[in-house]
């Protein structure tokens, strides 16, 4: 289970919108440099999250991306399902397509505790509290 590439500028998108300002519309441009990403890949990826209903969009005229809610109130975890293939919960960590618990790969169990690890602790942390642990370069600026 590693996420996906979307996954990863989503998440690093949503904490430059979090330590910045949660209440404003932030462009595609303007994030796209905080983060360092394609505008056009950064623009599909937060097009998910309005569908998903965690952002809203804007456009003409300042156009741009805000929270629908507060980041306080959005987990990691959410955004990674979001995000992400649902199978990547259940993904083999060798890519095995037969990988399970009847027919398990050298890894399944370390890889099964892991993740589910993984997953609990991303259910528990909000978007803020990701801000406040790491990537204290991702801001945006205005």
């Amino acid at each position: 289970m590693f996420f996906s590439k979307a996954t990863s500028i989503g998440l690093k998108a949503l904490i430059a919108m979090s330590r910045s300002n949660p209440d404003e519309y932030f462009s595609v441009t303007e994030l796209s440099q905080a983060i360092g990403c394609s505008k056009t890949y950064l623009n599909k990826v937060l097009h998910t999250l309005v569908e998903k209903g965690y952002l809203k969009s804007k456009t003409g005229p300042n156009a741009g991306y805000a929270f629908i809610k507060k980041p306080s109130e959005i987990n990691m975890y959410e955004i990674v399902e979001a995000l992400n293939n649902p199978d990547y919960i259940t993904n083999c960590f060798f890519g095995l397509g037969d990988c399970s618990d009847e027919n398990p790969c050298p890894l399944h169990d370390t890889y099964k505790k892991f993740r589910q690890d993984l997953l609990k602790k991303l259910s528990k942390m909000s978007l803020i509290d990701g801000a406040k642990q790491g990537w204290e370069d991702l801001t945006v600026p205005k």
